[in-house]
């Protein structure tokens, strides 16, 4: 049972991850792929209907973690108070940056909202990327197992550590390119015109540049927990997570190349959850990595009725989800185009 619900933990935060990454990388690319303010309205139609939807998730990771393991939620929400503020105000400056584009004329009005939607995104494409990097690096947790942790001490990742430092910076980083790689998959898959060459190209050219990154990645989670990086490596779930990732990256240059659009997109997906699955497998049982020790969910999880009772509303609850979000991809299908 405590390991359904890491399972749902963890698979809830990598739908997430899956589902809104594609809008936040096509907000980290917005200014980059397109070049008029046509272009820029089109990307913009691609993602309005569906970016507010794939929040959903988000909530559901929370409330999965506070419902299942209610001692790591609160520890996690108090101790990442301040980064959990900024999340917030990025998330509103992306939603501002969406919703109120089409609401005004003139050039200063789209630049204005234009910037808020690519600050807002890829701010969070690197807060998230920097909030696994604490969780997988660890955190001073105390004989309570509360934590508070400053934004930043002397950028190394013993003893005293920071929110940021040199690995939770480089996390950030890899969320960033990753993200992004992910959303010039979903916009070669619905923009057409221009949009969709360019964003084509990036996935193209990007595909190795992400490699390139992971490896690094993979490098620095080495240098700052080996003891994180032989447990994904040694464990079946992990190396299974490993190979779809890889398969995923390699499937989606490879499709982009053949003109494949929405095969290289489900390709992304795949490397995009997989990875994030990869990380989980790799933290078992942990949910919160400490400096010293770790908030392990055998230790923390809420009582086997608790569990149980709440088991079952999220089985009658996610194909509702599901289904939902199924009927709005259907809904919103075909591809967007410049409008004149």
């Amino acid at each position: 049972m405590i390991g359904a619900w890491y399972l749902v933990v963890a698979a809830s935060f990598g739908a997430y991850a899956v589902l809104d990454g594609f809008d936040l990388g096509a907000g980290v690319l917005h200014r980059r792929l397109a070049r008029t303010d046509a272009e820029r309205r089109q990307i913009l139609r691609a993602v309005g209907p569906l970016w507010d939807g794939a929040e959903v998730w988000l909530l559901a990771g929370a409330g999965s973690l506070f419902t299942a393991f209610p001692a790591v939620a609160a520890t996690a929400f108090s101790g990442f108070y301040l980064p959990t503020m900024f999340v917030l105000w990025a998330l509103t400056l992306r939603a501002l940056g969406v919703e109120l584009r089409a609401h005004g004329e003139g050039p200063v009005w789209g630049a204005v909202w234009d910037a808020s939607f690519a600050l807002g995104s890829g701010a969070l494409c690197f807060l998230f990327g920097a909030m696994a990097g604490n969780v997988i690096r660890g955190v001073p947790l105390d004989v309570d197992g509360w934590t508070e942790i400053p934004l930043f001490t002397n950028f190394r990742t013993r003893p005293d550590v920071g929110f940021f430092d040199w690995f939770t910076l480089a996390c950030g980083a890899f969320g960033v390119v990753v993200l992004a790689f992910h959303g010039a998959t979903f916009l070669a898959w619905k923009t057409d015109g221009a949009v969709a060459d360019r964003a084509r190209a990036v996935v193209r050219r990007g595909a190795p540049v992400v490699a390139g990154a992971w490896i690094a990645a993979a490098a620095a989670l080495y240098a700052a927990r080996s003891d994180v990086f032989l447990a994904g490596a040694s464990r079946v779930a992990g190396v299974v997570a490993l190979a779809v990732a890889a398969a995923g990256l390699y499937g989606a240059r490879r499709w982009s190349s053949r003109g494949n659009d929405r095969a290289a997109f489900l390709a992304s997906c795949a490397f995009v959850g997989a990875l994030w699955l990869s990380i989980a497998a790799a933290l078992w049982p942990a949910l919160l990595m400490g400096v010293t020790g770790a908030l392990e969910a055998h230790a923390v999880a809420a009582p086997i009725g608790t569990l149980r009772f709440a088991l079952g509303w999220f089985a009658f609850g996610l194909p509702m989800v599901a289904a939902g979000l199924a009927y709005v991809f259907r809904y919103h299908r075909g591809r967007t185009r410049v409008e004149g």
